[in-house]
């Protein structure tokens, strides 16, 4: 009998003290959104003046395109002639080019999203929650029968993924700040598979008829939006040229 006893108060200790962790963890650990932006502020502004140059115009809306191919996230105005504002290399990748199809593929999904929830707790430093799978991924995974799309894609901080866009530490918080000064709901988002999207061939990715006309409405909606930021690379010089520019070049010395 004394055996149980002690035994009972020994699992109604282990019990008290796991309890006493779990609210010490989420009356010390737990951030809200305003005490993060409070704490990296100053940071930020000192880092990065260049993303808030349009802050105070609060009916600009603003564009935000994902490169998979060239790893790299862009911010734009979203106006009839837009401006470019700042690149964020990717710090991580996984899966490749084209579309997620369901849970666990490792894939970076592919399309126009949202940007719908703030998460200032998590794992990767800050992220930012992506509202994948969206009606046209539903209507692909409904169409090949594919239960479980996935989801809980993020922009986060850190440099590892399994299908979400890691920037790093300290860019996420540039990002995650800029994002909640102006609002989520003046974001729009872009996943494409690369800049160049004339050059992009997305057949490969369709699996029936069904699919087939799905997955050319995703990626015309991609290129809708690309083309309107997508700036055609400068012609290298060919090597002659380049040995005549530096013989003139030579003889001006010379001069």
């Amino acid at each position: 009998m004394v055996y149980k006893v002690n035994k009972n108060y020994k699992a109604f200790g282990f019990f008290i003290i796991w309890i006493f962790f779990n609210l010490i963890a989420l009356s010390g650990f737990s951030k809200t959104v305003d005490q993060v932006m409070k704490s990296i502020e100053a940071d930020v502004l000192q880092r990065a003046p260049e993303l808030f140059k349009y802050v105070s115009n609060e009916k600009l809306k603003y564009l935000v395109v994902v490169y998979k191919k060239e790893r790299s996230l862009e911010v734009w105005t979203d106006t009839d002639a837009p401006e470019f504002i700042r690149a964020f290399p990717m710090t991580g990748f996984s899966g490749s080019l084209g579309p997620k199809n369901q849970e666990g593929d490792r894939q970076i999904p592919e399309g126009v999203y949202k940007i719908i929830d703030y998460n200032p707790n998590s794992s990767y430093h800050l992220s930012l929650k992506i509202n994948y799978p969206n009606s046209l991924d539903k209507k692909r995974a409904k169409a090949n029968r594919i239960k479980k799309p996935g989801g809980l894609i993020f922009i986060h901080g850190d440099r590892v993924t399994i299908g979400c866009i890691p920037l790093g530490d300290k860019p996420i918080e540039d990002f995650f700040y800029f994002v909640r000064k102006i609002g989520k709901k003046n974001m729009k988002l872009v996943i494409a598979p690369q800049k160049n999207m004339k050059k992009f061939d997305e057949s490969p990715y369709s699996k029936g008829s069904m699919d087939r006309s799905l997955i050319q409405q995703k990626y015309e909606l991609i290129r809708k939006e690309t083309n309107r930021v997508y700036v055609e690379p400068a012609k290298e010089p060919s090597t002659l040229n380049k040995l005549k520019r530096r013989m003139i070049e030579k003889v001006e010395r010379f001069w």
